[in-house]
């Protein structure tokens, strides 16, 4: 007989003192109370997981970039005509700067130095153009997949 058939069984319940009712009770509450603590963790950390996978950001093309908190705006004029945009290839900080607005770049030119993970790394431009917009500052923080700049 399971334990639950006994608590249902009148005949048990009846031989109970009152101490062991009442044990009963707190033991079943608290079993109750770590089952509900479960249950809001597994909640928690679902919600902490769906954030990381969506990013809690909306998604825009780069055209529909809009000024947020300092951020550079990018105009929509800036990617006609076949407009280049370099990205960040990983989280880091700009040390170097060497791109400057209105410069003309050769494919392969170092546009800046990233450091990112204990090392650096040259951000090179894609193909000869000019620069036409420089979205970031020497020392800047930048994430994976930022603008740098607009060619």
């Amino acid at each position: 007989m399971s334990i639950i058939d006994r608590l249902g069984d009148e005949n048990i319940l009846a031989g109970m003192s009152v101490g062991e009712k009442l044990w009963g009770a707190v033991v079943t509450m608290i079993i109750g109370l770590a089952a509900c603590m479960v249950v809001l963790t597994i909640i928690m950390y679902s919600i902490k997981l769906m954030h990381l996978i969506f990013g809690g950001k909306e998604k825009k093309t780069a055209g529909e970039e809009k000024k947020t908190d300092g951020e550079v705006v990018l105009d929509p004029a800036d990617f006609e005509d076949g407009a280049v945009v370099i990205s960040c290839p990983a989280d880091g900080s700009v040390t170097a700067l060497n791109a400057r607005e209105g410069a003309a770049v050769k494919a392969g030119d170092t546009l800046l130095i990233l450091s990112s993970a204990g090392s650096e790394s040259e951000v090179i431009a894609p193909e000869d153009g000019t620069i036409r917009r420089v979205l970031v500052e020497a020392g800047a923080q930048v994430r994976r997949g930022e603008a740098l700049a607009v060619m």
